[in-house]
């Protein structure tokens, strides 16, 4: 279109005459200077080539043309606030709402825990929010509101789902490898040797070493999981001799431990609650830690911020006060 379109500011300037009655209280309630809104009106009778104000020296009216602008002035200053109200909301809701991809341990465990941490200490950060979002066109930001889209991946896929930009944040339980991201190892989740608590084992006060446990037919997880490639990186040096059985899921590990079929393996996080159910006990183990680093990944060029940035504070955080949860021994 080659139309040249009138300013929005001199519209309104325009309808403050109409509802203020002169140029002066005009530019009063715009909080302009008076000469500047003279100069404001006599660009837009030149742009518009109408004549919109009778000028005296009593002072200055509106001409009959001039009437008619401002009635469709404010439906244009009308579809105007439409719009900018229509870009805050979704500015708002691109804010409010973050992807976030996890492992499934993570995504069971810890994202839950975060995001309740996120929306309980929204409040009293409110002012904070409100300074961003106001920033960023969008002052009426609820951090209360703010909702997480999760994707429980394997590790691999998680960083893949990050790298793809499907996912503003992946948090991971195992080593992660992936070009165009940022790695930020935030903890660490020890695996910890579980037995029956009729198990010999359960009462020994000598503390179990690698080496013992690589002699040891065990229960673990599934080959292709993240527990299982830990273990195996860790006893590897130990020669270990072929499991007792393998479950595909943590419950399963759990369940044949408890009937004592033998000792077994799994992440502190899927064993904290039947440990403390007392369905199994923990056996404290000697020698290098058995663990896996809890790690947090994003695409590079800067540290996430917005709801992203929050989540991921609110996990360093939560780790540092929580020392990360670590092998039992």
């Amino acid at each position: 279109m080659s139309h040249r379109w009138p300013a929005p500011g001199a519209l309104e300037l325009l309808v403050a005459v109409a509802e203020q009655g002169s140029v002066g209280a005009a530019a009063r309630s715009l909080d302009i200077a008076q000469p500047n809104a003279s100069r404001t009106l006599r660009q837009l009778e030149r742009e518009l080539r109408v004549v919109l104000l009778e000028r005296t020296p009593q002072g200055s009216t509106l001409t009959p043309e001039g009437e008619l602008v401002v009635t469709w002035a404010r439906a244009v200053l009308g579809q105007a606030q439409t719009l900018l109200d229509g870009v805050a909301l979704l500015r708002r809701e691109r804010a409010a709402r973050v992807a976030v991809a996890a492992t499934p341990t993570i995504a069971e465990h810890l994202v839950p825990m975060w995001v309740a941490e996120l929306r309980s200490t929204a409040r009293a950060r409110a002012p904070q929010w409100y300074r961003a979002g106001a920033e960023h066109g969008s002052a009426s930001l609820d951090p209360a509101d703010v909702e997480v889209d999760l994707a429980v991946a394997p590790s691999q896929e998680v960083a893949r789902r990050v790298a793809r930009g499907e996912s503003a944040l992946g948090f991971s339980e195992e080593p992660v490898r992936a070009a165009g991201l940022e790695v930020v190892t935030f903890g660490s989740e020890g695996l910890v040797v579980l037995v029956a608590p009729h198990h010999p084992w359960a009462r020994r006060e000598v503390p179990v070493t690698p080496a013992e446990l690589a002699r040891t037919p065990l229960v673990l997880p599934a080959l292709d999981s993240s527990v299982r490639r830990a273990l195996d990186h860790a006893l590897a040096p130990y020669d270990p001799v072929p499991p007792r059985a393998e479950r595909p899921t943590a419950a399963g590990v759990l369940a044949a431990v408890a009937a004592g079929a033998s000792p077994g393996v799994l992440n502190s996080l899927d064993a904290a609650q039947a440990i403390r159910a007392a369905r199994v006990s923990a056996v404290p183990t000697a020698g290098p830690g058995l663990s896996r680093p809890l790690q947090v990944v994003w695409p590079k060029g800067g540290r996430p911020s917005g709801v992203a940035g929050e989540l991921v504070g609110i996990a360093l955080a939560h780790a540092r006060r929580h020392a990360a949860p670590g092998p039992v021994g």
